[in-house]
C-alpha cells in the first residue's frame, strides 16, 4: 500500500467505523468546549490547560492508531471498555510522540526562516524599526524609508515561512505515517528515508492529494466552528 493509499483509506475510516470515529469526535468538542470555559482564575486556567492538552495528545495519538490500522489492515476496537485505561495510556504515548515530531519539525522551519531574515538583513531592518518605534511610541514622526523597508522586510519574513510552512506540512505528514508504521521517532524524523518514500509515490500525485487534503481539513475546521458556536 503507498501513501497516497493510505491516506485515502485514512480518510474513509470516519465512515466505515462510525462508532469509534464518533468517540473521538466526542472528546475533541468536549476539549473545544473546555477551552472556551476557561476563567481569569489563573489556577482553573492552568487545570483547564492541562487537561485539554492531555486529551489532545490522546486524540493525536488515536489518529495514529489509526493510520497503523490501515497499515496492518486491522481494525480499531473501542467496545471493550477492559481495555480502556491501557488504550488511554497507549494513544497519550502515540500522542507524545507526534507532538515530538511535530516540534522538530517546526522548530527545524523556524531556524532556517530565522538564519534567512538575518543574512538578507531584514532581522536588523525589523529590529531597528521597532525599537524606534517604541522610543517614538508614534509611527508618524519614522522615516518613510524605514518604514518601508520594515515593510518589505517583513513579506520577505513571511514569503520564506510560508514556503517552509509548506515543505514541512508535506515533510511531517509522511513522517506521521512513518511513526505510525515503525513508532520509532527517529525513524519518522529521518528526512532521507522520508524524501524517498514521496518520491515513490511522485511529487506531483502526493502534493496534489496533499492538497485536496488541506481543502478538506479546511472545511472541516469551518464546520467545526459553526458547531462551537452553538449555545451548550
Amino acid at each position: 500500500m503507498d501513501l497516497v493509499d493510505l491516506f485515502k483509506d485514512s480518510l474513509r475510516y470516519p465512515a466505515e467505523n462510525r462508532m469509534a470515529w464518533l468517540m473521538i469526535m466526542v472528546i475533541c468538542f468536549v476539549n473545544s468546549m473546555a477551552l472556551a470555559s476557561i476563567e481569569d482564575n489563573i489556577v482553573v486556567t492552568v487545570i483547564v490547560s492541562i487537561i485539554v492538552l492531555i486529551v489532545s495528545l490522546v486524540c493525536a495519538g488515536f489518529s495514529l492508531k489509526v493510520i497503523r490500522s490501515q497499515i496492518d489492515n486491522t481494525e480499531v476496537t473501542t467496545n471493550d471498555m477492559t481495555q480502556l485505561p491501557e488504550n488511554i495510556t497507549s494513544d497519550l504515548v502515540g500522542g507524545i510522540k507526534v507532538a515530538v515530531v511535530e516540534i522538530v519539525y517546526s522548530l527545524v522551519a523556524f531556524a532556517i526562516t530565522f538564519i534567512f531574515t538575518y543574512l538578507s538583513g531584514s532581522w536588523d531592518k525589523i529590529i531597528s524599526f521597532i525599537s524606534q518605534l517604541l522610543a517614538v511610541g508614534n509611527v508618524d514622526v519614522i522615516p518613510t524609508s524605514q518604514i518601508v523597508s520594515f515593510a518589505y522586510s517583513m513579506i520577505f519574513v513571511v514569503f520564506v515561512g510560508v514556503i517552509l510552512a509548506i515543505i514541512v506540512y508535506l515533510l511531517q505528514t509522511t513522517s506521521i505515517v512513518k511513526l505510525a508504521e515503525t513508532g520509532s521517532i527517529m525513524d519518522a524524523l529521518n528526512i532521507k528515508d522520508v524524501l524517498s518514500r514521496i518520491s515513490t509515490v511522485g511529487w506531483g500525485r502526493y502534493i496534489i492529494f496533499m492538497v485536496l487534503l488541506a481543502i478538506i481539513l479546511f472545511v472541516a475546521v469551518i464546520v467545526l466552528g459553526i458547531v462551537s458556536m452553538i449555545p451548550y
